[in-house]
């Protein structure tokens, strides 16, 4: 429904450069908090805490998948949650992740630990928490866009 993007125009425009640059940051804020949590409050080793920011990243990517819908979509109905094929690949990338966490062989080459309550809490928070971000950023930007619209 849109027209061609003009020839001259890079791919990756300015603004699509600051939204992967914000995407970052909103992926690494969380794993790198997680991580200081879990050496901190939660007195954590090295590595549990090296596991819970793997797992908050990888997880934290996977829930970022959702932010991909068009600006304005709807949260559940847009092209991304309608896709069957995205629903596959993330059960896939939590079977592989589980497989990392808890299979004895998989765990003393990946490196990995088991984790308590308390770590996989802290591993829950921290992967929501890219989408959440993502979301209100999605927000803010709408109003923006409106604001600019109307102004």
């Amino acid at each position: 429904t849109r027209p061609p993007r003009p020839v001259g125009e890079p791919f990756l425009t300015r603004g699509l450069w600051a939204r992967i640059a914000g995407y970052a940051v909103m992926l690494t804020i969380p794993v790198l908090a997680c991580f200081a949590v879990a050496l901190g409050p939660l007195g954590l080793d090295a590595s549990e805490a090296v596991t819970v920011s793997f797992l908050v990243l990888a997880l934290g990517q996977l829930a970022h998948v959702f932010n991909m819908a068009a600006p304005g979509a709807p949260l559940l109905r847009n092209e991304v949650s309608r896709n069957g094929w995205v629903w596959g690949a993330l059960a896939l990338c939590v079977l592989l992740l589980a497989l990392a966490v808890f299979v004895p062989p998989l765990r003393r080459v990946l490196g990995t630990t088991l984790l308590d309550a308390r770590s996989w809490a802290l591993v829950a928070a921290g992967s929501v928490a890219p989408f959440v971000l993502g979301r209100a950023w999605a927000l803010v930007e709408r109003a923006r866009r409106r604001a600019r619209a109307s102004g």
